[in-house]
């Protein structure tokens, strides 16, 4: 078990950086002691995948600035590069960026027409943005489902510690005894639980 302060010593980043992606891919502790949460091996090495593909996105992104750009709109490639770096917040965004970054540094390489470049990258950052509004929104019904389930099973919680069982036991003693009581003074016989219970024996 990692508390924050383990996970950031072994991931080698700061303790607010472990935080913020544990909120970003809804990683869920597994126990706590005391107030301190703790993660499982699960959560390292998701929070290991996630710090890794963000490194890679910001390589690719890095070396498509090292290209040979010639033209007047250098400086736009430069700082769309710069957005797309810091565009994504989510594995998938950040995933799809880091194949965006990667095809614009082959671009570049090759002479490609500056403005495709240019269309290819606002176009991407676009893309991830919507990619982690999608996420939220998927994410924010989520919570409101747990929530939902939290509350009917408080409520059931609740129903069960309130619900007299003494009270509805004698209840039905007395539903009982008035049941037998009356098909005593009718002579009913054949007809309910207690005549269909001894229906068709005999006195030895």
């Amino acid at each position: 078990m990692y508390t924050f302060e383990e996970l950031s010593q072994k991931l080698g980043v700061s303790i607010k950086t472990v935080r913020r992606y544990v909120k970003s891919e809804g990683i869920k502790y597994v126990d706590k002691d005391g107030a301190a949460w703790l993660f499982d091996n699960k959560a390292l090495a998701i929070l290991r995948d996630r710090l890794a593909t963000k490194h890679k996105k910001y390589q690719a992104a890095a070396d498509a600035g090292k290209a040979n750009i010639t033209t007047a709109k250098s400086t736009e490639v430069q700082s769309l590069l710069q957005r797309l770096d810091q565009t994504g917040r989510t594995l998938g965004s950040e995933q799809y960026l880091t194949a965006v970054a990667e095809h614009v540094a082959d671009m570049l390489k090759s002479d490609a027409d500056i403005n495709k470049v240019i269309s290819k990258l606002n176009e991407a950052i676009n893309r991830a943005e919507i990619i982690d509004s999608r996420y939220d929104d998927l994410t924010n019904q989520i919570q409101q489902l747990s929530n939902k389930i939290d509350h009917l099973y408080g409520k059931l919680v609740r129903n069960v510690r309130s619900f007299n069982y003494k009270k509805m036991a004698k209840v039905n003693a007395e539903a009982f005894m008035n049941l037998v009581k009356s098909q005593r003074q009718t002579g009913s016989k054949g007809h309910g639980p207690l005549s269909t219970a001894t229906h068709g024996q005999r006195r030895p």
